[in-house]
């Protein structure tokens, strides 16, 4: 009876071991359930690819290749996408919150209703990308790349694009409360159906943050408007008179 007992017990643990051992990469679990937690997934290839309810959270997609896929309503959330590509991809309701994003390339991608919050995508790539229903708010996106980008409806607000480059691109109900935009070029930025330029000023007006090295839109560097210049002056309580000096 023992050693019946005895072969059950070993049985039982080679088909547990066998469980455990089912997926022998990341890439593999990847691909069987559709979700890799703090997989290690650097330097992969999914070139083409559909990711749908894909959960990556946590994973290092450091140097992999995303190019024309379909990324639609995954959770890519702290992931490290250094140096990733994602050109021409289409995201759609997928969250990058808090995610390392440096360097990466997301140029000519689509991008709708996806969450960038909080970020670091310094030096990022997003050249002729068309952004709808985005938000940055707090991401840090110095030194990123803007050109040509299409922007509507896009959440900029208190988030750090000193020294990026706006320029050439077509905005549309964008907010930059308290973005700061120090260095930053908006030359020859348009509306968003690209008709016109928009107007030096509107971006003083939506809140953002700039210096003298600022270009608008005009080509003009920025300067503080004379309402920001002016200080109030003290004024004298009512019942007291300036004395001369003894």
């Amino acid at each position: 009876m023992f050693c019946a007992l005895s072969l059950i017990f070993l049985f039982s643990n080679g088909l547990q071991a066998m469980k455990v051992s089912k997926y022998d990469t990341p890439l593999e679990r990847l691909k069987a359930t559709g979700s890799c937690e703090n997989c290690n997934l650097k330097r992969e290839i999914f070139v083409g690819q559909t990711f749908l309810k894909t959960n990556l959270e946590g994973s290092h997609l450091t140097e992999s290749n995303f190019t024309d896929t379909i990324i639609k309503e995954s959770n890519f959330k702290s992931t490290v996408c250094e140096d990733t590509i994602f050109q021409k991809a289409t995201i759609i309701k997928t969250s990058f919150h808090n995610s390392h994003l440096v360097l990466a390339s997301f140029e000519k991608a689509d991008i709708i209703k996806t969450n960038f919050n909080n970020t670091t995508c310094t030096k990022t790539n997003f050249k002729k990308t068309f952004f709808t229903i985005v938000s940055f708010k707090k991401a840090s996106c110095q030194y990123s790349d803007f050109e040509n980008a299409i922007l509507l409806s896009v959440n900029l607000n208190n988030t750090d694009l000193q020294n990026s480059n706006f320029q050439d691109a077509w905005m549309e109900v964008v907010n930059f409360e308290g973005a700061n935009c120090r260095g930053t070029s908006f030359l020859r930025v348009r509306n968003g159906d690209g008709t016109n330029y928009i107007p030096d000023k509107k971006f003083e007006e939506w809140g953002a943050i700039m210096d003298e090295h600022t270009t608008l839109p005009s080509g003009k560097k920025y300067k503080p408007s004379k309402k920001r210049k002016q200080t109030r002056k003290r004024k004298t309580p009512p019942g007291k008179r300036k004395t001369d000096k003894q």
